[in-house]
């Protein structure tokens, strides 16, 4: 797989794309395959994405340096994952699924998020959190070589378990509950509270009524 820069765009060349071939590995160990459950629990995946911020960030200091606004970058940099930005509208006639906003790639050792170009800055940015749960919550077959997990309409709904985990761990590591207490406390504003943090109105207020604060 191929990766072109284009101006501040990525593009990539993927051929195989769709390709099934598997690696097998017949040794693999108990603390392995305990590391490779999937994490479908709403707590467990909000528990993961505090410890995935908490690892690259100190709320103290991004609160006093009033950078509310989680650096998705600085996080995708050191899980070594690309983001491609393009238009997604023929994996939506490939699969058949509507409103595609993005999707992980993992094509052997190498992932990228694909999220679609003409979303908004906000969405764009929930999209690419959303596939980091995937990967961080082990929700791609790490024994396929080719493997793709897509946000679309039905994603953004929440109607499985993967999707309403990934959702949840999206909503702590963009809006950490520190974070956006403060800034809520600052503001006492959904739609300037959004801003600060670089979401959407409708996340925050979903945060918000799940924190009790609402």
């Amino acid at each position: 797989m191929t990766f072109f820069y284009e101006g501040d765009k990525m593009t990539v060349d993927m051929p195989f794309i769709f390709n099934r071939r598997l690696v097998i590995s017949l040794n693999i160990s108990i603390k392995e395959v305990e590391a490779m459950t999937k994490i479908v629990s709403r707590q467990d995946a909000e528990k993961k994405a505090s410890q995935l911020y908490d690892e690259h960030f100190n709320p103290t200091d991004s609160i006093f340096r009033r950078s509310f606004a989680t650096d998705l970058n600085t996080i995708l940099q050191k899980m070594g994952i690309s983001v491609v930005i393009q238009s997604l509208k023929e994996y939506e006639e490939i699969t058949k699924k509507a409103d595609v906003s993005g999707f992980l790639l993992k094509n052997g050792d190498e992932y990228a998020i694909f999220v679609e170009e003409g979303d908004s800055m906000e969405r764009k940015r929930f999209t690419i959190a959303h596939e980091i749960a995937h990967k961080i919550l082990n929700h791609i077959d790490e024994t396929k070589f080719v493997n793709i997990s897509f946000r679309d309409d039905y994603s953004s709904q929440g109607t499985s378990e993967e999707e309403i985990a990934a959702n949840a761990f999206a909503a702590v590591l963009l809006m950490p509950e520190k974070i956006i207490r403060h800034v809520y406390t600052l503001t006492s504003d959904i739609a300037a509270t959004a801003r600060y943090m670089g979401v959407s109105d409708a996340a925050v207020r979903n945060r918000l009524n799940n924190l009790g604060i609402l």
